[in-house]
């Protein structure tokens, strides 16, 4: 996925708006914070339930893994 794809899919969405958080893009809907694409543009990341987290990081462990942090 290129990070085109993922500002189409994001903006997408109901009510999805187009932002920047700490110099990269982000993706808002009711003014929280639901994706990003990563400063260098090769990683991003979507707001998951750890429920959501498990199943994605499972299914595709080379495409999916779960942040560390604040996000994790």
């Amino acid at each position: 996925m290129t990070p085109d794809d993922l500002r189409r899919l994001a903006l997408g969405l109901q009510g999805a708006v187009e932002g920047e958080h700490m110099a990269h893009p982000d993706f808002r809907a009711n003014g929280r914070i639901f994706a990003t694409i990563a400063p260098d543009a090769k990683r991003g990341m979507v707001k998951l339930s750890p429920e959501q987290q498990h199943r994605f990081t499972t299914a595709q462990p080379g495409t999916f893994v779960p942040a560390t942090g604040a996000w994790g």
